[in-house]
């Protein structure tokens, strides 16, 4: 691992805390890994909240019943969450963007997200005034951090005749699977103090060869990446990354609080270091737990 990221060394269980845990160090960026595509990023002044999705709700009422952010359990994740400054969805599938609206509701943080998803935020009752419309392409300025939307595409899915495409023009509650279509995917590029971080909510890369290199952090989907023919070679050509933490590699059906629990597809990327033989320059990090965290120095 390069020097210039270290993994926190905390406690091994992963129930959800108790109270927030202190704030970053100055000069440095702490991530923390809440499971599947959410992660937050702080900074001493700045904290982003990333794909936020804890409700995860079980695979039968995800298939046959509304999805409805789960109050009880938002409730336990505001004891501990910091305070966003914003909230960034990289595309509106429900296990990326299903908590997105009631959090940045209750800490009055804006959303940041395409105009389909905030439409199923509004219809989740997000107010107009936290809703900020983004594009491919753009950059903001978020407290110290400066935040690219960089464009990308979903991974092939078996149910893309369900959740595939573009959100309805008028989204009515209650919502169900159907309704959270992935919409314009964008990945999350983060520059902090000339540190580069690359959030790929979904397993694939888009770019000319150098565009992104190096990266110093990619946050990368697992889930799909053998449906993505050259993925890994697209990663190493695009992005070039020094450290991989992959991501969305849990069950998220799987409550947030009772223990990490991988697919079977990152099972096996992990056991045959498929991701290490194609990404030969890059460290990948294990990230096993849920609460897991990394520090950076610039």
């Amino acid at each position: 691992m390069p020097q210039w990221i270290r993994p926190e060394t905390g406690p091994e269980r992963e129930t959800m805390p108790d109270a927030a845990w202190d704030p970053p160090v100055p000069d440095t960026l702490r991530l923390t890994w809440l499971g599947t595509a959410c992660f937050l990023v702080q900074t001493r002044s700045t904290t982003l909240l990333l794909d936020p999705f804890v409700s995860r709700p079980g695979l039968w009422r995800t298939l046959s019943s509304p999805l409805d952010p789960d109050p009880a359990v938002l409730e336990r994740v505001a004891r501990w969450l910091p305070r966003p400054t914003a909230l960034l969805v990289g595309h509106a599938h429900y296990d990326h963007a299903l908590d997105a609206a009631p959090i940045a509701g209750r800490f009055r943080a804006p959303l940041l997200a395409s105009q389909g998803m905030l439409r199923l935020a509004r219809a989740q009752g997000l107010p107009a005034e936290l809703a900020e419309p983004v594009a491919a392409g753009e950059t903001h300025r978020i407290g110290d951090l400066e935040v690219t939307f960089v464009p990308s595409a979903h991974a092939p899915l078996a149910t893309q005749w369900l959740v595939g495409g573009e959100v309805a023009e008028d989204p009515r509650p209650p919502l169900r699977l159907r309704d959270w279509r992935h919409d314009a995917v964008l990945g999350l590029r983060i520059r902090w103090r000339g540190r580069s971080l690359h959030h790929s909510g979904s397993a694939e890369v888009l770019g000319m060869p150098g565009q992104w290199a190096p990266t110093d952090v990619l946050m990368l989907c697992m889930a799909g990446w053998t449906a993505t023919p050259g993925l890994l070679e697209r990663v190493q050509a695009v992005l070039a990354p020094r450290v991989l933490l992959p991501m969305h590699h849990d069950d998220f059906f799987r409550p947030l609080g009772k223990g990490f629990r991988p697919l079977a597809a990152a099972r096996e990327a992990l056991a045959v270091n498929t991701w290490s033989r194609t990404l030969a320059v890059t460290t990948i990090a294990p990230v096993t737990r849920h609460f897991q965290q990394w520090t950076l120095t610039a």
